[in-house]
């Protein structure tokens, strides 16, 4: 699914949710604390990124997240 001005988010293919690709808490798009990896676009809560420091994603190596676009 796509959310977040376009970025790809992690969706659990049993239920069809969108989740955070770290906590894989289920979420809207909607949320303010979202961003996204700079480098594969990946959505997560900031959080999350906090926590773990970087993507989640195994094999990006994405260090710098980034906010929605808003135009």
């Amino acid at each position: 699914m796509r959310i977040l001005g376009g970025r790809e988010a992690l969706v659990a293919h049993a239920h069809g949710a969108t989740r955070c690709s770290y906590c894989h808490e289920v979420v809207t798009g909607s949320e303010p604390d979202l961003i996204a990896c700079g480098k594969c676009s990946t959505v997560l809560h900031e959080g999350c990124w906090g926590e773990l420091g970087r993507c989640p994603v195994m094999g990006c190596g994405g260090a710098v997240p980034e906010r929605a676009r808003t135009s």
